[in-house]
């Protein structure tokens, strides 16, 4: 359930079910239209972040029946994506086909903060909106707190 409009700050908490991800992926899309970003950009951005959700479950959690936390925020033209989870992080480092997601998040965020600790993990990833580097003043001046469950 979510709120009409989640405006410039959307907290959200993230459930290990197999519609969860794609229900977030669309509540990201909407929240970016939101805020004024362009949709090629927010095809990256929601790429970006589903990367670190995806590993926040996989990683973080284990698919454990807890959750994982996804602050959204627009600020002065940059889109952040805070998640975190309360998990640790282990993974076979043998399997070849994994371990790119943390590349792909650099190649699609201007700034990828990782804080993967023991007892829990902080993915931040931040992305300049077009419509602020071309000096245009995106949606998002007024701060509002929304809650929503994915």
């Amino acid at each position: 359930r979510t709120e009409p409009q989640l405006g410039p700050i959307a907290k959200l908490k993230l459930a290990p079910d197999p519609t969860s991800l794609s229900l977030l992926r669309r509540v990201l899309h909407r929240w970016l239209a939101e805020i004024g970003a362009e949709r090629d950009e927010a095809g990256e951005i929601v790429m970006a972040a589903n990367e670190a959700w995806q590993n926040a479950l996989e990683h973080g959690t284990g698919f454990a029946r807890t959750t994982v936390d996804v602050e959204l925020e627009c600020r002065d033209g940059d889109v952040l994506v805070c998640v975190r989870d309360a998990g640790r992080r282990e993974r076979d480092p043998s399997d070849p086909d994994r371990g790119r997601g943390i590349d792909l998040m650099r190649a699609l965020a201007d700034d990828v903060e990782l804080d993967l600790g023991p007892h829990g993990s902080a993915v931040r990833l931040r992305r300049r909106l077009r419509s602020a580097r071309n000096g245009a003043s995106p949606a998002g001046a007024a701060v509002r707190v929304r809650r929503a469950r994915v």
